[in-house]
């Protein structure tokens, strides 16, 4: 459902539905795929502080993964935008 509202430019709904996925299934796979997808699609949307949260999650609760290991960019990137 969150690429299907990205595709339509619903960037809103399309963060709370990978958001939600990404609850749902909170493992080392899916979890961070989905969180990487919320906090780009919570940039496009400037939403730059729900981008933050996600980037930290994925830091957090998933630092072995490929996003986690580059979240760290992904989260400086939103905090300057926060600043």
């Amino acid at each position: 459902m969150g690429d299907a509202y990205s595709e339509l430019g619903k960037m809103s709904d399309a963060v709370n539905y990978y958001n939600k996925a990404a609850a749902s299934s909170p493992n080392e796979f899916s979890a961070p795929m989905f969180l990487m997808k919320a906090g780009m699609a919570a940039e496009v949307n400037k939403d730059f502080k729900s981008a933050k949260n996600a980037y930290e999650q994925l830091k957090q609760k998933y630092p072995n993964s490929q996003q986690g290991r580059d979240a760290e960019k992904y989260l400086t990137r939103a905090e300057m935008q926060i600043k």
